[in-house]
C-alpha cells in the first residue's frame, strides 16, 4: 500500500462527535446527556431522599 493509498483513506474529524449506544445507536453527547438526566435525577433521589425532600429543586 503506498503513501498515497493510505493518505487517500484519511478522513476528518466530524465537527460533533457521535457515540455507539447500546439503545439507541449512534447519539451526540448531548442526546445522551437528555436521555440519561431524568433517570440519574430519579436514582440520585431514590439513594438520597432526605437531600431531595430538602430540596424541591433536584427533583425533576
Amino acid at each position: 500500500m503506498s503513501r498515497a493509498d493510505i493518505r487517500s483513506q484519511i478522513r476528518p474529524f466530524p465537527l460533533v462527535a457521535t457515540y455507539l449506544t447500546g439503545w439507541a445507536g449512534q447519539r451526540t453527547f448531548e442526546q445522551i446527556y437528555d436521555d440519561l438526566i431524568p433517570s440519574f435525577n430519579r436514582l440520585l433521589c431514590y439513594r438520597t431522599e432526605p437531600f431531595c425532600s430538602s430540596r424541591p429543586e433536584s427533583r425533576q
